[in-house]
């Protein structure tokens, strides 16, 4: 009769004890290995360190991470920080101020015309001198063309250059293409009437006339208040300088048809030139200007010098009720250099052949 085998049973907390040091065991073979391959190597502790902060077990708080355990136990003199958060940068961008691009000019579609005295109907005249007499004062042209008037150069300032409408400009062209500011019009002193005044101020300058020249924008951004701005403005020189005899409010004109098209008045020349035109102001409109005559009479031997000099530049003068601050100087008028319709390039020419005509006038 065969034996029955014996089996070797265990009850469950035994298993527990048995999987306890089963797994003790396997962690010190384990932990053991680890720290033979650390030594084995030339590894220092600042490295042992990196490591651990930087990835051994980076899931789970540095306090209870095992490497950071076992190898506490293993180097004494290993410390462990615990490393700050990052902050967030978040990086400096430059923005580039946004420009508009200048646009390329259109062909100048202002209709060229020549304004020749001769051909006027109804206006006053002198030895070829027109004037269109827009106001009820009757005078004598020829004795005002040939009266006497103290026009005597010195060392001292003789001329003042002013611009009532700073920011009128011209049309666009190739060489002085500009984005306007509003329709005709400009604040950048390179391409209004500044530019305009400034030929005229050099030019007379480098002839031994000296000549003041204000660039200051008197129609930005109130257009109604330019005529009591620059008023302030001219009074101001005066004071300053009393030996100013002559002020010139450099201006351009605008004509445009009824059907919209602008005109372009140009000198008979050889290069395009823009025709000018002398404005006088009178006391017709009720405003104190007892010499009124005085300034009508130097621009008619203005007139008759750019007549003499440069036929066809100079339109017919204009002789207005308005006063325009002409009280102000012994000789004061408004200086009409082209029209909307003429290029800078034009305008710079026609203000360049009227200082040699203010020129040759004052200093002969």
């Amino acid at each position: 009769m065969k034996k029955k085998k014996k089996f070797v049973t265990f009850s469950i907390v035994d298993m527990k004890k048995v999987l306890l040091v089963t797994s003790s065991f396997v962690f010190f073979i384990t932990a053991s290995f680890v720290m033979g391959v650390l030594f084995s190597s030339n590894l220092t502790p600042h490295f042992v360190t990196g490591l651990v902060q930087a990835g051994f077990n980076k899931k789970m708080p540095l306090e209870s991470n095992i490497a950071k355990t076992v190898l506490s136990a293993s180097i004494p003199n290993l410390t462990f920080i615990k490393s700050e958060e990052k902050p967030t940068v978040t990086p400096l961008t430059h923005t580039e101020p946004v420009t508009e691009p200048i646009a390329e000019p259109t062909e100048n579609t202002a209709q060229s015309i020549t304004y020749k005295s001769a051909e006027e109907k109804g206006y006053k005249s002198v030895e070829g001198i027109y004037i269109n007499n827009q106001t009820s004062k009757s005078f004598d042209m020829h004795s005002l063309l040939n009266k006497e008037l103290d026009l005597s150069v010195s060392d001292k300032p003789m001329v003042l250059i002013v611009h009532t409408h700073t920011t009128e400009s011209y049309t666009p062209s190739q060489k002085y293409n500009y984005t306007p500011t509003e329709t005709d019009r400009t604040t950048d002193l390179s391409f209004n009437m500044a530019s305009v005044g400034e030929v005229i101020a050099s030019y007379l300058n480098s002839q031994g006339i000296p000549t003041l020249h204000d660039k200051t924008i008197n129609d930005h951004p109130s257009y109604s208040q330019s005529y009591s701005k620059s008023l302030k403005l001219v009074k101001a020189y005066m004071e300053k300088y009393p030996s100013i005899k002559i002020v010139i409010d450099v201006h351009r004109d605008a004509i445009v048809t009824r059907s919209g098209t602008k005109m372009r008045p140009l000198a008979d020349k050889a290069s395009p030139c823009a025709q000018v035109m002398c404005v006088v102001g009178t006391n017709d409109s009720g405003l104190e200007h007892p010499k009124w005559k005085e300034n009508l009479s130097f621009v008619l031997k203005l007139q008759h010098k750019m007549n003499t000099l440069h036929p066809s530049l100079a339109r017919p003068i204009n002789l207005r009720r308005e006063r325009f601050n002409h009280h102000l100087a012994p000789f004061a008028f408004i200086l009409e250099v082209g029209t909307n319709g003429n290029t800078l390039e034009e305008a710079k020419e026609g203000a360049r052949l009227f200082s040699e005509s203010l020129s040759s006038l004052l200093k002969n």
